[in-house]
């Protein structure tokens, strides 16, 4: 039988969860349910008719299929709005795409970027203090003094000033001297960032956008 966790509260969203497996360990860490009643399946087999006539919303948790998501949503006759777990549509796109405009869209956007922007930091640590030396050097016990490099007094470059670009930029306990950034929404020239958005004080403008390999229909 399918996983189901429920909690209901009186002129509440029913919301449907269709999950990957029944087994998706984020059952077992997941925080205070909102208020409202959650359903959570693998297919729409596995809720119940009546849950399925009074839903307002579905969660997609990937990698449950795009196909099981489109015959979930057509036996949901009043959901309004859809929301991705992930922080990324590409797999869902073109089931977003087929959506009315009176159905709202959601996504998880920037609920990875810390453990992202962690990777960036480990990479570059990783390639700077030359690790792969390091590990050979262990594998032939070989006593090899080098010169260890380091990330202060070096500039990071951005390519993509989004909200992962940010935490690197912002949070990095190790920030390089200076931060190079560029951010090219759709429709936009390459820019310093968004107006509004805060930037560290020691974020360098980019060079002019002809100095970059895109055209400007890229």
């Amino acid at each position: 039988s399918p996983r189901q966790n429920r909690m209901s509260t009186d002129n509440a969203l029913t919301v449907v969860v269709l999950l990957p497996s029944a087994e998706w360990p984020g059952l077992e860490a997941k925080p205070p349910l909102p208020a409202g009643q959650m359903h959570f399946g693998t297919s729409v087999e596995d809720f119940d008719p009546t849950i399925l006539k009074q839903a307002g919303g579905v969660l997609w948790v990937p990698p449950a299929s795009e196909e099981t998501l489109k015959t979930l949503h057509a036996a949901l006759p009043c959901c309004r709005w859809v929301h991705s777990f992930s922080a990324g549509l590409d797999s869902i796109a073109g089931f977003v795409r087929s959506l009315s405009e009176n159905t709202h869209v959601s996504n998880g956007r920037g609920a990875f970027s810390s453990s992202l922007a962690e990777f960036a930091m480990t990479a570059m640590l990783h390639f700077n203090k030359q690790i792969p030396r390091c590990q050979q050097n262990r594998k032939t016990r070989t006593w090899d003094k080098f010169v260890m490099n380091t990330v202060r007094g070096k500039t990071l470059g951005l390519l993509g000033y989004g909200s992962i670009g940010k935490v690197d930029a912002l949070n990095s306990p190790i920030l390089p001297t200076s931060t190079d950034c560029l951010q090219r929404p759709w429709g936009i020239h390459p820019r310093r960032c968004h107006s509004g958005d805060s930037v560290p004080q020691n974020m360098c403008v980019m060079p002019h956008k002809n100095q970059w390999p895109w055209h400007e229909d890229s």
